[in-house]
């Protein structure tokens, strides 16, 4: 069963560590990579626009890059990927699916090499990836062109590091790693509850999230000064480009061709702003 990386259970039974007395195969590769039957592994693996091979951890922990895997709907497709064949295949331990990378304990089972399971889960995520539209749209404007001069677009770097869990010591070190890389929102914060109270016959909206309430501005305003407030607000510069880049992340159909028109519009004051709609055939 998938486990999140803040909640592992007991899976030693599952758990293989190195054997020096056992067969040690050696990959060739800019990396090590040495594979032994019946281990479990730390794997990490990244997008290919992350940073330069050079680089250090801290760097790719700092968000380089597109991080379309910060994106709600591709986190939950490489998680849903990387639970699917869990317990078939191999035995999913802890992991977490950060902006840019992916961290995973995983080990295989026998007939099943680490190798093939790696690439398995990175060449269904790409395929998968690159039909967001957002996704597909940050990578391409991360990347250039590829040498030959084809526009080909890269998901993830082609190599991924691994290493062989030595001992419980090694296993408690890589679980406690990822668990500092889970960024993922309670659920508290997740799905805010939705309130309304009045105030001198007003109807105000009031989000509560992990016990914090957030009042409606908005409301309030238009309660005061009715519409107008929200047509000033929108021609300056700044939400303008605040509002395209939230819709941009939140919203996989945001139509941003026509976004940029409208911006331009909007910010040299040849139209008044106008409400701007999901293309056809898209949903909320």
């Amino acid at each position: 069963m998938q486990q999140s990386s803040s909640t592992i259970p007991d899976l030693s039974i599952n758990v293989g560590y190195f054997d020096t007395e056992a067969p040690v195969v050696f990959l060739s590769g800019a990396l090590p990579h040495w594979r032994q039957d019946n281990v479990t592994c730390f794997v990490t693996f990244r997008l290919a626009d992350s940073l330069p091979r050079e680089k250090l951890q801290q760097w790719l922990d700092a968000g380089t890059g597109s991080c379309v895997l910060a994106l709600p709907e591709v986190k939950q497709l490489v998680e849903n990927a990387l639970g699917h064949f869990d317990g078939q295949r191999y035995t999913l331990d802890a992991f977490v699916v950060a902006p840019n990378h992916v961290h995973a304990l995983v080990t295989p089972k026998t007939g099943h090499a680490l190798s093939e399971i790696l690439r398995s889960w990175k060449s269904f995520t790409a395929h998968e990836i690159v039909k967001a539209e957002t996704a597909s749209r940050r990578l391409q404007e991360s990347q250039s062109k590829s040498r030959d001069g084809s526009a080909t677009l890269r998901v993830w770097q082609k190599e991924s590091f691994d290493h062989i869990v030595r001992n419980p010591a090694s296993l408690e070190k890589f679980r406690a790693y990822i668990r500092a890389h889970d960024v993922s929102p309670p659920e508290s914060m997740s799905k805010p509850r939705k309130s309304t109270i009045e105030v001198q016959g007003t109807a105000i909206t009031v989000l509560t999230a992990k016990d914090e309430d957030f009042i409606s501005l908005t409301d309030m305003l238009k309660a005061k000064d009715g519409e107008s407030f929200i047509s000033d607000w929108l021609r300056n510069r700044n939400t303008v480009e605040f509002l395209g880049i939230w819709e941009s992340v939140y919203k996989p159909n945001f139509n941003s061709v026509e976004f940029d028109g409208i911006k331009m519009e909007t910010l040299t004051g040849t139209n008044a702003p106008r409400r701007l709609d999901a293309p056809k055939g898209s949903h909320e």
